[in-house]
């Protein structure tokens, strides 16, 4: 069990360089915890895609928001948004913007493969991600949010 919201800070704090030397703000709201079962890499790694591609592909402020939001039957899910002021992924592409090697502009920087890592990621956590249609731009990963009696405990410990 790992402290997403943790994990959510350290990889702001990783981009929050990048962004300010780019003019960019980026903005955080993130409860102290939010529990989840999983690898503490691959979700920081996960997060940092999201901010990196927000910060290259987008623009205007970055934001890093998450929470906790029920489910039908009760189930408690972790939701992690990244938006920021751009277009968005255009409609047209679908699915297909967390295919490898897939990119939304051919003339854009990178290799196509930061989204397909994101959803790769999201999906071995049981977890599910998708662009929100229209503007501004915005990605959500919703996660299992893992049982609190435990998740407490174990977290203490890791403190």
């Amino acid at each position: 069990v790992v402290n997403l919201s943790r994990l959510a800070r350290e990889a702001a704090a990783a981009v929050f360089p990048l962004a300010d030397g780019a003019g960019r703000k980026l903005a955080v709201d993130l409860p102290d915890t939010l529990a989840v079962r999983g690898n503490s890499e691959d979700l920081r790694d996960m997060i940092r895609n999201l901010l990196d591609n927000a910060l290259i592909h987008g623009c205007g402020e970055i934001r890093l928001v998450a929470g906790v939001e029920a489910e039908a039957g009760n189930a408690r899910l972790v939701c992690i948004t990244v938006s920021d002021e751009g277009a968005g992924v255009p409609e047209a592409l679908g699915e297909t913007v967390f295919d490898r090697f897939r990119k939304g502009s051919p003339e854009s920087s990178g290799h196509g493969l930061g989204l397909a890592i994101v959803r790769e990621i999201a999906r071995g956590h049981d977890g599910h991600v998708a662009f929100e249609p229209g503007r501004p731009c915005r990605i959500n990963v919703t996660l299992p949010m893992a049982n609190e009696a435990v998740s407490v405990a174990r977290m203490d410990d890791e403190i």
